[in-house]
């Protein structure tokens, strides 16, 4: 049985929690662990399959029952408020909250991980490396940033990519890009990514006025479309993404760093009424 401090999902502990225990306790089953909890059997089977949530206050009884320590209930009880938010700022407050309650190596490689979504101009950097010969002038790397940023900001940046395997200083003393390998778990990661992709769609509204048409390629359409469409377009636009990272990965000679972004969202809705399906 893993340790608790390292799930971020508390409906993945308890089902691993309860497929260990019933492994050498025929009387743990869902009708047992049901009644402790002061819930329906079938609300369990749903809560471990990740079909429904908790409220706090049915975590405590949880807690009762698995008899956790304080500091595991008071994880536990974070958990739950953060697979349960909605909000995404409430969410980020509380993923911070779970990993400050661990310091292993697993949960700071977590961290980072994190941490390199967080702010825009990591991965920027990162690419600035494929062409740029970068010893440790973080004041020109700094420069070299699309909106500027400060050379302790580069430096941070860099320790960081170095950190996660992400980038590596040569027997000459430069750095280059390697390969990432992930380990962050889905939720992490998801919520990472969140922060990423708005961060970089605020640059790309000061992108309309930083720089000329010349520079720059921005198109918008509005267009009204079935489900089956919408699924198609998501599809070509994979097919897109994956030709330009083949050019990228093909280019021999790279002189610049550009962020493409790809959006879809529905915008306007047909209103049902009641019974339509």
């Amino acid at each position: 049985m893993r340790d608790i401090f390292d799930y971020l999902d508390y409906r993945k502990f308890l089902n691993d929690y309860y497929e260990d225990r019933k492994k050498n306790d025929p009387v743990f089953t869902h009708r047992f662990v049901a009644e402790r909890a002061s819930i329906d059997s079938g609300f369990f089977t749903k809560i471990i399959h990740g079909e429904r949530h908790i409220s706090i206050g049915i975590a405590d009884r949880f807690a009762r029952l698995l008899k956790l320590g304080k500091r595991e209930t008071d994880y536990f009880r974070t958990m739950v408020r953060f697979c349960k938010a909605k909000d995404h700022e409430k969410k980020n407050s509380f993923f911070e909250a779970l990993i400050s309650f661990n310091k292993s190596e697993k949960h700071v490689l977590s961290r980072d991980q994190y941490a390199l979504f967080g702010s825009w101009y990591n991965l920027v950097i990162r690419e600035i490396l494929a062409f740029h010969p970068f010893r440790d002038d973080f004041a020109g790397l700094a420069k070299m940033v699309i909106p500027a940023i400060t050379p302790a900001m580069a430096k941070k940046s860099i320790r960081l990519l170095e950190s996660l395997g992400l980038i590596k200083r040569t027997a000459v003393g430069e750095y280059q890009k390697v390969s990432p390998v992930w380990t962050t778990g889905e939720e992490a990661r998801a919520l990472a990514i969140v922060n990423y992709q708005k961060a970089v769609m605020d640059i790309a509204k000061d992108a309309l006025d930083r720089f000329s048409k010349d520079e720059r390629y921005m198109s918008t359409l509005t267009v009204s479309v079935s489900k089956a469409e919408y699924e198609e377009i998501q599809n070509d636009i994979k097919k897109v993404r994956e030709k330009i990272l083949a050019s990228a990965r093909n280019c021999a000679d790279p002189d610049s760093v550009y962020q493409c972004n790809f959006s879809v969202f529905p915008v306007a809705r047909e209103q049902r009424t009641r019974g339509e399906e």
